[in-house]
């Protein structure tokens, strides 16, 4: 959702995650190892109660963009908190190397002789 999306595309994306995620819990499930699962179904409700949660915890929002008098579709947006979270989540974090540190600066060590006492 870094862009709008109407209502139709936001509940078949939360679908499609539900789904790939349900498959996953089953996969794993060693109770199930020799099972397979065929289908796996969402009631609308369920997929509404996930849109009033994602609206409850300010991650998104209707979209109050102007449109035209035809277009009576709801569109969805995030929420500028619901921006910044997907941007701190799904940001590429990396331990920084020995290089990271800036010319000029110098790394400190600590003295262990001067930290005991005599």
């Amino acid at each position: 959702m870094t862009n709008e999306a109407t209502d139709h595309v936001l509940k078949n994306a939360l679908k499609s995650f539900l789904t790939q995620e349900a498959a996953k819990v089953y996969r794993e499930n060693n109770q199930f190892k020799d099972k397979q699962l065929i289908d796996f179904s969402h009631t609308a409700s369920e997929i509404d109660t996930c849109i009033i949660q994602l609206r409850a915890l300010g991650l998104i929002k209707v979209n109050d963009k102007k449109r035209s008098v035809k277009d009576t579709g709801t569109y969805w947006t995030l929420t500028p908190y619901g921006d910044a979270l997907m941007v701190q989540l799904r940001a590429v974090h990396r331990d920084p190397i020995d290089e990271d540190v800036l010319p000029g600066e110098v790394e400190e060590e600590e003295d262990e002789d001067e930290d005991r006492e005599v």
